[in-house]
């Protein structure tokens, strides 16, 4: 007899055979309203290093305002204070950490929270406060999860900025952004991982909001090049 996770692990295998036949019959190159998950990873991993170097000007900007031998480190953001925080170490001494200093902004405007003292560095001042628009603008890309629900089979796509899942609440395939990798908690999977997420479309209204303008990019890239080998005889329209 089959025990309990023989039945699971085959559900869900069952689930995305059932999607891949459904969707089998489905261009995705000509079809401006899906997107396969493959095509989101690629899209994923350049907003990534978008948004990875656009920080690393800011840290390096940072590094350079110098106040009383003291250098500024981002250490986090509450998006719920809607407050920065900073770790203040001392020049030749970095592995140290000196203290912690905290701002917001109101009416645009820096404000020191903890602990409530000025600061005097126009430069400083200027790069806390870049860094603290930057951050408050990426909250949708950094925090939120977009989810798009198969109802049938009853399968879930969660997209984060840093992994594309699909699960069915039992096991799950990640597409880990940060580390390049998939993530499989599926030994029975017949199918590579690339070639799955090739396999299985998404709505694009159901994408994050942040990469809409790259997913549009990509799609009339990718349809110019549907045109180009239907041209050539490549593809063949029914």
């Amino acid at each position: 007899m089959a025990n309990e996770n023989e039945i699971t692990t085959n559900s869900m295998i069952k689930n995305l055979n059932m999607i891949i036949n459904e969707q089998s019959s489905v261009n995705s190159m000509e079809d401006n309203n899906l997107i396969s998950l493959y095509d989101l990873v690629i899209i994923l991993k350049k907003k990534k290093e978008e948004y990875d170097n656009k920080k690393m000007t800011y840290d390096l900007l940072l590094s350079t305002a110098i106040c009383d031998n003291y250098k500024f480190f981002f250490d986090s953001f509450n998006y719920e204070k809607r407050e920065i925080s900073f770790r203040i170490r001392l020049i030749g001494d970095i592995n140290n950490i000196h203290g912690y200093m905290t701002f917001t902004k109101e009416n645009n405007l820096l404000i020191p929270v903890i602990p409530n003292i000025k600061i005097n560095n126009p430069l400083l001042k200027g790069c806390i406060s870049s860094y603290y628009d930057f951050i408050l603008q990426s909250k949708n890309y950094l925090k939120r999860t977009y989810v798009i629900i198969f109802s049938e089979p009853k399968l879930q796509v969660s997209i984060t900025s840093d992994y594309i899942s699909l699960t069915d609440n039992n096991y799950e395939i990640k597409a880990n952004i940060n580390s390049n990798q998939y993530e499989c908690n599926i030994e029975e999977l017949s199918i590579n991982e690339d070639e799955l997420f090739k396999s299985i479309l998404v709505p694009i209204e159901g994408c994050p909001e942040w990469c809409m303008k790259e997913i549009q990019e990509f799609k009339e890239k990718q349809l110019g090049t549907a045109k180009v080998n239907v041209k050539k005889g490549l593809i063949h329209n029914e």
